[in-house]
């Protein structure tokens, strides 16, 4: 599962399943997000990446390899049992090793971390 929340000065999709079959979700500036998704059904080529000053990514293939994505747009393999992004990561990261669910551990971050905040929803692959 991926979970999204939106932001304190709006919310917006940051999780969503993409037309070409992949799943991404992004934390970090709206406009990077949304060039973020772009890039990935351009076809995430990396001749085409730009710097991004404000992304945590992850991108989900239709076959189920999970990358993780920052600031240049080069993915890499994600090699843990789950992963956080955004301004709360490091509250996620510890309740769900303290056995939440990801969606258990948004809603407590949502408690105490002003740029969190919104909607929980998550996209299945």
């Amino acid at each position: 599962h991926l979970y999204r929340w939106g932001e304190v000065s709006g919310a917006m999709d940051k999780c969503k399943k993409l037309k070409n079959g992949w799943i991404a979700a992004g934390a970090g500036s709206a406009a990077d997000i949304h060039y973020f998704f772009d890039w990935i059904e351009r076809g995430a080529d990396p001749d085409d990446a730009l710097k991004l000053d404000n992304l945590d990514g992850i991108m989900i293939d239709p076959k189920g390899n999970v990358l993780i994505v920052e600031t240049g747009l080069k993915p890499y393999p994600l090699k843990a049992e789950f992963y956080a992004g955004g301004s709360g990561s490091t509250g996620a990261l510890v309740a769900m090793s303290l056995g939440a669910s990801p969606e258990e551990a948004v809603r407590a971050v949502m408690k105490f971390d002003i740029g969190v905040g919104g909607d929980v929803i998550s996209v299945r692959l």
